[in-house]
C-alpha cells in the first residue's frame, strides 16, 4: 500500500482539491489506519465527500479505519500556522490539479 497512491486517489475524488496531513499506519498486522485533513470547494458537501471517501478508501485500499477532517476551501488559513515560525509540514500533501484523474 503506497501513501503517495492512496493520497493522489482521495485528491482525484469529485469536489476534493487538496489532501494533506496524510497518515498511513498499521495498529495491528493486517488492520490498516488512515487520519488526514482534505479540502474541498466551498460549494460542496463535505459531509458527503468524507462519506464517499470512506467508501473509496475502503473499497480500493482496504481501510475502514478513517479520521478524515474535511473542510472548505478558504478556511485553511484558520486551522493552520503560518510563516516563518510555522511548525514543519506534517504528512503528504496532494493538490487535486496534479491528479492524473478524477474518482
Amino acid at each position: 500500500m503506497s501513501v503517495d497512491q492512496i493520497g493522489k486517489a482521495i485528491a482525484g475524488c469529485r469536489g476534493v482539491s487538496e489532501v494533506h496531513d496524510l497518515h498511513v499506519w498499521e495498529v495491528a498486522s493486517g488492520f490498516p489506519s488512515l487520519s488526514s485533513h482534505v479540502l474541498v470547494g466551498k460549494d460542496e458537501d463535505c459531509h458527503g465527500i468524507r462519506r464517499e471517501l470512506e467508501a473509496m478508501l475502503n473499497e480500493r485500499f482496504e481501510i475502514d479505519h478513517t479520521t478524515l477532517q474535511v473542510d472548505h476551501r478558504g478556511e485553511e488559513h484558520l486551522l493552520q500556522i503560518s510563516g516563518s515560525d510555522a511548525e514543519p509540514d506534517h504528512g503528504k500533501h496532494f493538490d487535486a490539479r496534479d491528479s492524473p484523474g478524477r474518482a
